[in-house]
């Protein structure tokens, strides 16, 4: 008699796979992103169509270096974004694979959930910024297909980076003056308003402000070392400058943090660009008999309010960029702005000497978000609390 054989079907029914539960789950996920992507497209359509026609890219680029990324490109956070989605597709198949008997908790977890460099978590927060401040921007720029809209991408990309390149001009212009203005009883000679040629370590009180506050400007000697480059005596980003503390008082030599980013040079920089140059007037600078007092602004010291019958001439910066305290980016964005406004340089370059601009913003975005521990962390709030101005 013939036997009878199973179907395969049957066979399957009878024996199930132990990789269909993870073939299962895998399935499920694309199916449910593809979904995702499809209820977007529209959405998509809608915002590129809109950025296009009302040829708002430069207006909305205006946003990007003042409170999303100074001295990174869209390109760069939205390949960091990408990258990292890549990373979390795969930690996703991962998590369903069995452990290896060879495998230690500590690599799977290193397989799982790989370290990211600081500077890409800089891109990343960066990116996160941008599509919090921009989304409309940022879901437009994903609707172009690279392969098919590549010049169209490109040139969006391209119009975003020169509405940003011209904010920052236009910042730079409007500081050189500014600065000017606020040390006209403080700098001698004057300071041009038009010119920052007669700026910078040669003249006494800007040279002052922008050299470490642990260098003793009013020894002769040393001050003389300074603007003569000594080796010992170098200016650089990896030292804070003395503006980003209380206006011309010694820095503690024991604690390097007090009073940091409290200067009040620092704060009217910073309500000159995001709020208003008329809401800066407001904040006075340290009397001179401040000099070598090593103690650091504290909360009653922080600018005034305006009252809520003094009339705006215009919408602040921070209302049109959409947010309302300080953030680590526009601190930074303000302190690069103060410390080149400052310098004796015609014309806007990252580098001025051995002072790097974009080592000096990193550090400061590194400073409040990256502490060391959780004393540091609570020191980094209980700043960012005090700049809610």
């Amino acid at each position: 008699m013939a036997q009878t054989r199973t179907p395969l079907r049957a066979q399957h029914d009878s024996e199930p796979d132990p990789n269909d539960h993870h073939l299962a789950a895998v399935v499920s996920r694309k199916d449910r992103r593809i979904m995702d992507l499809e209820a977007q497209i529209e959405t998509l359509k809608g915002d590129k169509k809109k950025l296009e026609s009302a040829d708002t890219l430069r207006r909305q680029g205006r946003r990007i270096e003042k409170a999303i990324s100074m001295f990174d490109v869209v390109e760069d956070l939205i390949r960091e974004h990408d990258r990292r989605q890549e990373i979390e597709d795969k930690a996703e198949e991962s998590t369903t694979e069995p452990e290896t008997d060879d495998e230690t908790a500590q690599q799977r977890q290193r397989r799982v959930a790989p370290r990211h460099t600081e500077k890409q978590d800089c891109l990343y927060n960066g990116y996160k910024l941008f599509a919090e401040y921009l989304p409309g921007v940022k879901r437009a720029l994903m609707g172009y297909d690279p392969q098919k809209q590549g010049k169209d991408l490109k040139r969006a990309l391209s119009e975003l980076q020169a509405g940003a390149a011209g904010a920052r001009s236009d910042d730079i212009k409007n500081m050189c003056a500014a600065v000017a203005a606020w040390l006209l009883h403080k700098a001698i000679p004057a300071l041009n308003p038009n010119l920052r040629g007669d700026r910078g370590l040669n003249h006494d009180e800007t040279g002052r402000l922008i050299r470490p506050p642990e260098y003793n400007w009013d020894d002769e000697d040393i001050h003389a070392k300074i603007r003569a480059g000594d080796p010992n005596f170098l200016v650089t980003a990896d030292s804070w400058p003395a503006f980003l503390y209380p206006y011309g008082k010694l820095v503690d030599p024991e604690d390097h943090e007090k009073g940091l980013f409290k200067g009040k040079l620092l704060v009217k920089a910073y309500k000159h660009i995001f709020t208003s140059p008329l809401s800066a007037e407001s904040v006075e600078l340290e009397s001179d008999n401040g000099y070598g007092s090593n103690q650091p602004a504290g909360p009653s010291e922080r600018p005034k309010k305006r009252a809520r019958g003094d009339q705006q001439t215009k919408r602040s910066v921070s209302s049109l960029i959409g947010f309302t305290s300080a953030t680590p980016q526009t601190i930074a964005y303000a302190a690069v702005q103060l410390r080149f406004a400052l310098s004796d340089a015609h014309m806007w370059n990252p580098t001025d000497g051995l002072f790097h601009y974009d080592v000096f913003y990193y550090n400061i975005l590194s400073y409040f978000e990256a502490p060391p521990g959780p004393v540091a962390r609570k020191a980094v709030e209980e700043l960012l609390e005090w700049w809610t101005l």
